[in-house]
């Protein structure tokens, strides 16, 4: 089904007439014909009753008119907003987020980034890590957000800037035995414990939570699939976890406490092609926007 087919069809049904049809969409008349009838084959009903003396439209045919013309508007919509020069000069970020708390660090740096490229066109995208890198791989995206992993350098082929360093903390709702602290030490973290399955932690928190779980009973250890799960599992009180921070952990009824002693964790931006101009302000605009992570860490 085409456009030309349903313009000779609403031609057709307005002027009951394919003289008078043929000559308002600048066509011959057997073109016309022609147009009908590959569009009654592919519809497989037939749209129009003809005679040596007249033409009718079919039960069929009127029921269509409102399917055509809604096409036709929106194919004609579709090729105006292509062709306005703003659509031409649209420039494109593709971001991938692995959950939704580093996508919630994105809208300030967005709204920033607009004023200065108002004709930008952001995609952003929430998928598993092997999802992700695979669009990265393949430039749908333009960069992956994300903690550093060591593993990545092995099979990543691309680049990755370091955005801020993220301190530890342990993540429990307000009721839990450890909200009242101020800061804890690893042989602190007593009680149930939340883990998070395929999500990709850094080596350095992943052995924490490998040493945590080892000396637990299986009671006290919950396995969540993926991060936002886990999230969903602290603030149902079933029991803590241990994050690199993100300002977006701070939420009503959960308690952010710093984790002492544990080493910084790298918070970036994996990159496919970093010469990109809108690249560049966008990781500009993320490091400024993110010290007020390192303003935690230095505290």
């Amino acid at each position: 089904m085409n456009t030309t087919q349903l313009e000779c069809f609403l031609a057709v049904a307005q002027n009951l007439n394919f003289s008078k049809a043929a000559e308002s969409v600048a066509l011959t008349q057997p073109a016309v014909s022609h147009q009908i009838r590959s569009l009654e084959e592919e519809l497989g009903v037939q749209l129009f009753t003809r005679t040596s003396k007249s033409v009718t439209l079919t039960r069929a045919g009127m029921q269509f008119i409102g399917d055509a013309s809604a096409i036709l508007r929106i194919a004609k919509s579709a090729r105006t907003r292509l062709n306005e020069p703003q659509a031409q000069n649209a420039v494109f970020l593709g971001l991938g987020c692995h959950n939704h708390h580093e996508l919630d660090l994105v809208p300030p740096m967005l709204r920033r980034l607009h004023e200065e490229f108002p004709t930008l066109r952001p995609n952003l995208r929430i998928a598993p890590a092997h999802a992700l890198q695979g669009l990265l791989e393949n430039e749908t995206l333009h960069a992956l957000l994300g903690f550093y992993n060591e593993q990545h350098p092995a099979s990543f082929s691309g680049l990755y800037e370091e955005l801020c360093r993220c301190p530890v903390v342990c993540l429990c709702d307000e009721n839990h035995p450890l909200a009242e602290r101020e800061w804890v030490e690893e042989e602190d973290l007593t009680g149930s414990m939340i883990l998070c399955g395929p999500y990709r932690e850094p080596d350095a928190l992943l052995h924490l939570h490998f040493r945590a779980a080892a000396g637990r009973p299986a009671a006290e250890v919950y396995v969540s699939e993926g991060y936002d799960g886990c999230i969903a599992m602290i603030k149902a009180g079933l029991g803590f976890s241990v994050f690199p921070y993100l300002p977006t952990l701070e939420e009503p009824g959960l308690r952010c406490i710093p984790l002492r002693g544990f080493p910084l964790i790298p918070f970036g931006a994996y990159l496919k092609n970093s010469s990109s101009p809108v690249v560049r302000r966008f990781l500009a605009i993320a490091r400024e926007e993110l010290r007020v992570v390192e303003e935690v860490g230095a505290q």
